[in-house]
């Protein structure tokens, strides 16, 4: 069983950075300040999504951006690890 997803991710709509960006910034923030380890499982896209009370394709949109910059590994897609050079 995963463990509590227990980061608080403060989305601000009235910044001029779109969603997205502030959720993946966000989640690089707690991986370089420890919150979040190598190892570490998120919760799938759907919770996070429901958890944040954001669409579905903006955690995504998200989730693909840490995927290309390295932040997450990803196996065939069932799930996401934190991923630490």
């Amino acid at each position: 069983m995963l463990r509590p997803w227990d980061l608080q991710i403060i989305i601000n709509t009235n910044c001029y950075r779109a969603v997205y960006i502030q959720i993946a910034d966000a989640i690089i923030h707690a991986i370089k300040n420890g919150k979040l380890s190598s190892g570490d499982a998120l919760p799938g896209s759907r919770q996070l999504a429901a958890k944040l009370k954001v669409n579905r394709n903006t955690i995504i949109d998200a989730l693909d951006i840490l995927l290309a910059e390295g932040w997450l590994d990803s196996k065939l897609f069932l799930y996401d690890k934190v991923y630490i050079h």
